[in-house]
């Protein structure tokens, strides 16, 4: 078995909690685009804007908003301030 230094250690450490995060991030941007989808029809534009949120927080709060939203607009709202 190799030897693995505590800096290398820390630094496998770094790269998995980073690609958990990646992955939360992706599945936040999954659900939101479904269920977009579900209430008012996923455009590209709407899909890009999604995408491309790299906030949790802003993902968060469209994934809230869309529980009483009654436009589109005011679930993709959080995503562009």
């Amino acid at each position: 078995m190799p030897y693995v230094t505590s800096w290398e250690r820390i630094g496998i450490e770094k790269g998995l909690e980073q690609g958990m995060q990646l992955g939360e991030l992706r599945n936040k941007h999954a659900v939101l685009k479904r269920l977009f989808d579900r209430k008012f029809g996923l455009q590209a534009e709407d899909a890009a804007l999604i995408d491309n949120t790299d906030s949790p927080e802003r993902l968060d709060a469209a994934l809230d908003a869309i529980i009483d939203a009654t436009e589109r607009g005011e679930v993709l709202r959080p995503l562009r301030d």
